[in-house]
């Protein structure tokens, strides 16, 4: 090995006439190694030994992320090349956008005898806030915290706070990891009164006065 400089694989033993040339064309490196050149000048009878320089081979592995739920692989393979032997560096591998690793990443895993290494991964979490608003875009209410896996739907179907209500469709479409924040558009209720004049005796007075106006706001009795 011209690395380490250490005999690799088995010695071959070869016999031939004295004076003749040791034909090293045919001798195949050991499991692992390319030869990175032959000796050509070796002869019986003058070289009991001949060396033949090697190094390790490249081999290619394919890391693929899977999704521990589905069971299917998660964006694009990533392909690394190292020398056979060599750990499969797994740690430095980044992870398709929107999952994370589920459980550790594999390890132990080496050129040459893993040609795939296989990452779990799972869904990331991500969180969102519901807000109503009203038709000035202030704030009704406390804002409601939302938690979800990424890519999956904001559910917008929550009460609305009291006194209100909907001022056009809840948003629909969206999604965790995408929207942090989602607003809902309200208007505060109406709410009927009625003003009635009474004289000392507890009798009614002329007719009674209607009056329409948003719950919580003060009836003008002017």
């Amino acid at each position: 090995d011209q690395e380490t400089k250490k005999p690799v694989g088995d010695t071959i033993h070869k016999t031939g006439k004295p004076g003749t040339t040791i034909d090293t064309s045919k001798v195949d490196p050991p499991k692992g190694y390319t030869i990175v050149s032959r000796p050509t000048d070796k002869k019986f009878g003058t070289d009991t030994q001949v060396e033949i320089p090697v190094k390790r081979a490249d081999a290619d592995a394919k890391i693929v992320f899977i999704d521990s739920s589905t069971k299917k692989p998660v964006g694009d393979p990533v392909n690394e090349t190292g020398k056979v032997g060599d750990p499969i560096n797994t740690e430095t591998v980044p992870v398709p956008e929107g999952y994370m690793i589920d459980g550790k990443r594999p390890t132990g895993k080496i050129f040459g005898t893993d040609k795939e290494v296989d990452i779990p991964v799972k869904k990331a979490d991500a969180t969102a806030q519901v807000i109503f608003v009203d038709p000035n875009k202030k704030p009704v209410g406390d804002p409601i915290n939302k938690k979800g896996k990424i890519g999956e739907e904001i559910n917008t179907n929550d009460p609305v706070p009291s006194g209100y209500e909907l001022n056009g469709p809840r948003p629909t479409g969206k999604k965790f990891g995408t929207d942090s924040v989602v607003y809902i558009p309200v208007k505060k209720k109406t709410a009927d009164a009625k003003i009635v004049f009474v004289d000392p005796d507890g009798k009614h007075v002329g007719d009674p006065i209607n009056k329409t106006g948003n719950i919580g706001d003060k009836i003008d009795a002017n």
